[in-house]
């Protein structure tokens, strides 16, 4: 994953977000969920993202939802919170320790099947 990611991100090598990432990568250092997945989905899947802002503020939109759901499939360390918002169709990913890691768009349908695909995807 780590050499295809790289390779990917190589040609937009210019652009600071993606700078960080491969410094990252080439030093073996812990990378940010949130920058990570911004600059995959920006860069390597070709959404339309200006900038990290854009997932904060699907973040916001979902955490502020008194009324989201929230699930956590087991207590294994490495396990992450998965909150849907069925106010705003967002379902958003979140570190133990309350670091974002990614929001999608998603209309709650289904949950246990996406939830096993983001565990096969994010964990």
């Amino acid at each position: 994953m780590t050499r295809k990611l790289e390779s990917g991100l190589l040609p937009y090598s210019g652009v600071p977000e993606v700078q960080q990432v491969l410094q990252a990568i080439k030093n073996k250092q812990p990378l940010d969920g949130r920058l990570l997945h911004y600059v995959k989905r920006r860069f390597l899947e070709q959404e339309a993202m200006a900038t990290p802002d854009e997932l904060d503020s699907w973040f916001e939109k979902v955490l502020s939802d008194p009324d989201a759901k929230v699930m956590m499939p087991d207590l294994s360390p490495h396990s992450r919170y998965v909150l849907h918002s069925d106010q705003h169709q967002l379902l958003a990913v979140v570190e133990r320790n309350g670091q974002r890691v990614s929001a999608h768009d998603h209309d709650g349908l289904a949950l246990g099947v996406v939830w096993c695909l983001l565990k096969n995807l994010l964990l």
